[in-house]
């Protein structure tokens, strides 16, 4: 049974509150999303928030604020994990079969080939860690021509 069928939508009243829409506002949220959330028309949310800002100019200063910041970028850990991965898969390819990746392989196999041509491209350009180079070296001719 859905919230509609069994009424509990209608349950609460919308929230008539101009504290409450305002404190949405300031978070960074539009009228229409206001409205939808409190169930009340977009054009009382929006009356209600200008006549504040008439009142405390600040308002849309301090909306801006919060609603302008940057999104929160965790570090980027996973890049340095996601190549131990590949070597790790790489190496082990040649530890059991003796030999590098093959393009006919299996998907797995074609996948870990790729890697390993980009890695020779990071090399060409300069862009490859020297530690990174080192643990390549470690799996034979890896270089190419």
């Amino acid at each position: 049974m859905t919230a509609k069928e069994s009424g509990a939508e209608d349950q609460w009243p919308p929230a008539g509150s101009g504290d409450e829409w305002l404190l949405f506002y300031l978070r960074g949220l539009t009228f229409a999303q206001v409205a939808r959330l409190c169930r009340v028309n977009a054009e009382m949310v929006r009356h209600s928030i200008r006549q504040r800002e008439v009142l405390d100019p600040s308002i849309f200063g301090r909306r801006l604020v919060l609603h302008d910041r940057p999104r929160y970028r965790p570090p980027r850990h996973g890049r340095a994990v996601a190549w131990e991965r590949r070597y790790t898969a790489v190496f082990r390819l040649v530890a059991e079969q003796g030999r590098l990746p093959k393009q006919l392989g299996s998907p797995h196999e074609r996948g870990l080939r790729r890697w390993l041509y980009n890695q020779r491209l990071k090399r060409a350009a300069g862009e490859l860690d020297p530690r990174q180079e080192e643990l390549l070296d470690r799996l034979g001719e890896w270089r190419g021509q």
